[in-house]
């Protein structure tokens, strides 16, 4: 019966994210130089494309999203997440916010940041996911970044011998192959 209002996720899905870290990475370096840079170009500019591995776990009294980045090498964990209908579409969402840890985080970076991310299910099997994601990362400089996130469901049942960066490893292969 939960299943009804709220579908079973549980599994690993992968996918990709599109960043705006090379719109950040421009402001920044036009920040350090006298080179001057036109709202225009930053508009131009192609979003990051990273590989991602989501591990959902879902019951009746647990919602966990863990995930795994191409990009950082990081690894984050939801602090809460909250599975929503829109009252207009009548879609469902699931909204969380998460703690990252980057472990070999550059010196621009931090080592431990939050982020939130809502991202709507998508098909009547509920099998894709695509929503937007933020974070916190380091705010006080400007680098908090922000993109798309776009999900399939890989496996209902994970195999726990693999870690995430596996999953992500291997989907980064796919995206490579124009997948």
């Amino acid at each position: 019966m939960l299943n009804d209002w709220f579908p079973d996720l549980n599994g690993v899905w992968v996918g990709h994210t599109s960043s705006n870290w090379p719109t950040v990475k421009k402001l920044v370096e036009a920040a350090q130089s006298d080179d001057k840079t036109t709202e225009q170009e930053l508009h131009n500019l192609a979003e990051q494309r990273d590989a991602i591995a989501v591990r959902f776990t879902n019951s009746v009294f647990k919602l966990q999203v863990r995930a795994g980045l191409s990009s950082t090498e990081g690894e984050s964990i939801s602090i809460t997440a909250k599975p929503w209908r829109d009252q207009h579409t009548g879609r469902i969402h699931l909204s969380y916010v998460y703690r990252q840890q980057t472990p070999n985080h550059a010196i621009t970076d931090e080592e431990t940041h939050l982020g939130a991310a809502d991202l709507e299910l998508i098909d009547e099997d509920y099998r894709r996911a695509a929503g937007t994601y933020w974070t916190k990362r380091a705010w006080r400089t400007g680098r908090n970044t922000a993109g798309l996130l776009e999900l399939y469901r890989l496996t209902n049942n994970a195999d726990r011998k693999k870690s995430l960066q596996t999953y992500v490893r291997e989907h980064m292969n796919v995206l490579a192959q124009g997948g």
